[in-house]
């Protein structure tokens, strides 16, 4: 994969992301105002459907600002009730799953 081609389908995800109105550009003005903008990099598995997809990091602090992290609201952790999930699944003989990758695009 060359490096021109993986920049240009890096870029068409932003695109489409735009064209979802999950994402919209900064206007100049925008950009002098308080706010964050989170840092992000292409991630490239050559063996998957999704060869390339961008992560985002919000631990990530520029000069003495806070992360996106240290900014948001600390909940409960949810980890603990994966095993009661997993058990309320295998008691029935037919499972369900649902993508939530459309589900948010309205």
């Amino acid at each position: 994969m060359g490096e021109k081609n993986s920049l240009k389908e890096y870029a068409s995800i932003f695109d489409e992301w735009e064209a979802l109105k999950i994402k919209e550009k900064v206007t100049e003005p925008e950009i002098e105002t308080d706010a964050y903008y989170l840092f992000h990099r292409a991630v490239f598995k050559i063996f998957e459907t999704t060869k390339i997809r961008p992560v985002f990091d919000a631990t990530a602090r520029e000069g003495n600002n806070p992360s996106l992290n240290d900014c948001l609201l600390k909940g409960p952790i949810l980890i603990k009730l994966i095993p009661d999930i997993l058990d309320r699944f295998r008691m029935y003989s037919i499972g369900y799953r649902l993508t939530l990758k459309m589900l948010s695009y309205k």
